[in-house]
C-alpha cells in the first residue's frame, strides 16, 4: 500500500507543479517498487515507476536522466511498446 500512497502523491504534487516534491516522491516510490517481492505475482500497476518517472524527467527537459530510466524500466518490461517509445523519443532529442 505504501507504495500507491506515494504514487498518489507524486501525482498531487505534479498537479501542484511542485517539482522538487514531486522528484522526491518518484524516487521513494521507485524504492518502495525496487523493495517489493513479486514472487506471488506482481500487482496490477497501470504504469511501472521507473516509465512514470522517466516521462516526467522527459516533460522537464531532463532526457539524460529519462535515457537512464527507461533503461532501467525496459529491464522489467523489455518488450513494452511505451518503454521503447520513450527511449526513441531520449534519442531524438540528444
Amino acid at each position: 500500500m505504501k507504495g500507491a500512497r506515494s504514487s498518489v502523491q507524486v501525482l498531487t504534487a505534479m498537479k501542484h507543479n511542485n517539482i522538487v516534491l514531486a522528484e522526491e516522491y518518484f524516487i521513494k516510490s521507485i524504492d518502495i517498487e525496487n523493495s517489493i517481492s513479486y514472487s506471488y505475482g506482481p500487482p496490477s500497476i497501470q504504469k511501472p515507476t521507473h516509465e512514470l518517472y522517466a516521462d516526467w524527467l522527459l516533460s522537464q527537459k531532463r532526457t539524460e536522466e529519462a535515457g537512464q530510466q527507461y533503461t532501467l524500466a525496459q529491464k522489467i518490461g523489455p518488450s513494452r511498446l511505451r518503454v521503447l517509445e520513450g527511449i526513441e523519443k531520449t534519442q531524438q532529442v540528444l
